[in-house]
């Protein structure tokens, strides 16, 4: 683990996507949110993340709330590879990650393989919701 890898949400938590992928992108335009799901997030309060020692949250979730600026680049590419870098800064309300992804090639007609960032900024809040709750709370929100 690089300290890289790890988030500091609080000082108390931080968050470990060293190993992770990006999975899912999902956005609330009407309340301004933006869902990322990722295949494992973990959580962890000591100085080091340990492996089953600390809170995973497979297939998990991390909410910005009310996100002014949401930007992926190349345009039109598709996050869903593994994550290279990234960081949160929640002083300035910003978190950037870049990670594998694919982007549709015309001359080939083919989806190939390209690095993709995604960027929010301008957010006012931030949490991890574990993939059970996001699924009711679209379910509700969506009946």
């Amino acid at each position: 683990m690089h300290s890289s890898d790890v988030l500091n949400l609080a000082m108390t938590t931080k968050i470990y996507l060293g190993d992770s992928a990006v999975k899912k992108i999902v956005a609330d335009y009407f309340n301004r949110d933006l869902y990322i799901q990722f295949d494992c997030i973990s959580t962890f309060t000591g100085e080091h993340w340990r492996p089953s020692q600390d809170t995973d949250y497979e297939d998990g979730w991390i909410k910005f709330g009310s996100v002014k600026y949401f930007n992926i680049t190349p345009a039109m590419a598709l996050p869903n590879d593994y994550i290279y870098s990234h960081s949160l800064d929640l002083v300035e309300n910003s978190f950037r990650l870049t990670c594998g992804g694919e982007i549709y090639d015309e001359a080939k007609d083919a989806m190939v393989f390209s690095d993709a960032e995604i960027l929010v900024r301008h957010f006012h809040t931030f949490e991890i919701i574990d993939n059970k709750k996001f699924i009711s709370m679209f379910l509700l929100n969506n009946q």
